[in-house]
């Protein structure tokens, strides 16, 4: 018979004369209890039936290493905590886990009664139930813990004598989680967002001029890639618009697209917000540490505007994110594997930045792989109008209003150089939606700069100048050429009035608006 059957089976233990009656253990025997001299010894059931023999010199050796080993000692060396109670429910023993984790001394637990030290005792619960417990997360409100734990009764003889609970502290494990279901709230947000929000970029993506078509169609192309974009343009001019573009209509659509504004972020804490910090990297730094924008924008695109604003330290630091794919965050020994679409964004003129050593030229070449350079409002022709229809639809429906544009206004925002872009001119049409309490946005319910500053090219002569100077009257031949212009339309489109709205830019009232005042019945 194996020693270790010995230990699962035996009853009864005739050794050298002496039986041990009821469940016989190495605990139960002394080694004064068998003979040197003896090699095997007998093993009987209750009945006195022999059931095998085992080898004394092993059953020697066990009983000697059970007298050395001290259990409670061995008991402090675990790192999960250990309370057991006798069975009146008062504590006798806790191991050293236990005092760490919920940070109390021996003397004022031991000896004590469970229900008085743990609200819940659900320790005390199992010794009355003789039912073992386990709870994989367990609130201890007196310490402000989670602790994983399990519960089991003591038996002696069919006896409960007792019961223990051996537990785990989860509470960082737990906040980790919580913040790993914050961040996948966000993803599954974000995707389940996805289609609406690219339908409405794409409602405002707005413009027929072919400087603007151009671009549109090449963001299409680069989209398809995994290449570094850099999308120049001055301030407003919808430089995001069609980074959106490019990544909405990329294999990324489903991962995340996280914007960074890098001159909005202060130089000493750049580093930090990209790449994230280890707990504990630094004085003030958050507990668990903080995930940077790379590892939120892993698998999914992240758009580096003003780009020409970064720290020429942490431009190197970029560099090599694109050399090789992985971030240095700051306190980890290990750099931190990503994949990561780059499109960065500027309004500088970053070769003249590279003269004067304040960008890196390796950096640029990185990233300017593909350029595309958004047009400014001003050299985009009728945008303006196209434009300006959809801005004052939109703001219509936020005020609860309905306007239309007029022509004298629809002529001063056509004048106007626009320095500040599309956004500029959503701006104006949003103050003149507010100020007008008419049927239309007049002329003067436009900002006071637009009335006053009027768009000149002294270079190159426009065709409107030349038809003033042969004395033609402005209204009336806008009213034509408007009309024509609707009548082409609808021609192109074999007469669906919503395919001649979509080509023309306009919204579904100020097109029908626009056919009663041509008079134009399709």
């Amino acid at each position: 018979m194996k020693v270790s059957d010995f230990l699962n089976r035996v009853s009864v233990l005739d050794i050298a004369g002496t039986t041990l009656i009821g469940e016989a253990s190495i605990q139960d025997l002394r080694n004064d209890m068998i003979s040197t001299d003896e090699s095997q010894l007998t093993v009987i059931d209750e009945n006195g039936e022999k059931l095998g023999e085992v080898d004394a010199s092993n059953i020697r050796y066990l009983v000697s290493k059970y007298s050395e080993l001290p259990a409670m000692d061995l008991l402090d060396q675990f790192r999960e905590a250990i309370v057991i109670i006798d069975d009146n429910g008062r504590i006798f023993y806790i191991n050293e886990a236990y005092k760490k984790i919920i940070g109390v001394k021996a003397r004022k637990v031991v000896g004590k009664f469970i229900y008085d030290i743990e609200g819940s005792a659900l320790l005390y619960e199992v010794l009355r139930s003789g039912k073992p417990m386990v709870q994989e997360k367990h609130f201890v409100k007196s310490v402000n813990k989670y602790v994983s734990l399990r519960m089991c009764p003591l038996h002696k003889e069919s006896r409960i004598i007792g019961a223990f609970s051996i537990f785990t502290d989860i509470t960082e494990i737990d906040n980790l989680n919580n913040e790993v279901k914050r961040y996948s709230g966000i993803v599954e947000e974000y995707h389940r967002e996805k289609e609406a929000e690219s339908e409405a970029l794409r409602a405002q993506i707005i413009g027929n001029s072919p400087n603007f078509i151009r671009i549109l169609d090449q963001a299409g192309i680069v989209a398809k890639t995994d290449a570094a974009v850099l999308v120049s343009g001055t301030n407003g001019s919808g430089k995001e618009v069609i980074t959106r573009l490019i990544h909405m209509t990329s294999e990324r659509r489903s991962k995340p697209f996280i914007t960074v504004n890098c001159s909005a972020i202060p130089e000493s804490l750049i580093e930090s917000e990209l790449f994230g910090y280890e707990e504990g990297s630094f004085t003030g730094s958050r507990k668990g540490g903080q995930m940077g924008k790379f590892e939120l924008a892993n698998k999914g695109t992240i758009f580096l505007d003003e780009i020409g604003d970064m720290p020429l330290q942490m431009q190197a630091k970029l560099l090599r994110v694109l050399e090789r794919g992985e971030i240095e965050k700051i306190g980890r020994q290990k750099n931190v594997e990503v994949d990561v679409r780059i499109i960065a964004a500027t309004n500088q003129p970053l070769p003249e930045l590279i003269k004067q050593k304040k960008f890196r030229e390796d950096l640029y070449y990185r990233l300017n792989v593909v350029n595309l350079t958004v047009p400014s409002l001003k050299d985009r022709g009728n945008d303006v109008i196209l434009l300006a229809n959809h801005f004052a639809d939109t703001f219509c429906a936020k005020y609860k209003k309905k306007l239309t544009i007029s022509d004298e206004a629809y002529r001063a925002l056509g004048r106007y150089g626009w320095p500040g872009n599309v956004r500029e001119l959503q701006n104006s049409i949003e103050h003149a939606v507010i100020l007008c309490s008419g049927p239309s946005i007049m002329r003067e319910h436009l900002p006071v700069r637009i009335l006053e500053i009027e768009m000149v090219e002294p270079d190159e002569p426009s065709q409107v100048s030349t038809l003033l100077n042969e004395d033609v009257d402005y209204v009336r031949y806008m009213a034509r050429a408007e009309k024509q212009l609707m009548l082409e339309a609808l021609e192109r489109s074999s007469g669906s009035r919503t395919k001649a709205m979509q080509l023309l830019g306009l919204s579904r009232r100020t097109f029908y608006r626009k056919l009663k005042e041509n008079g134009i019945v399709p």
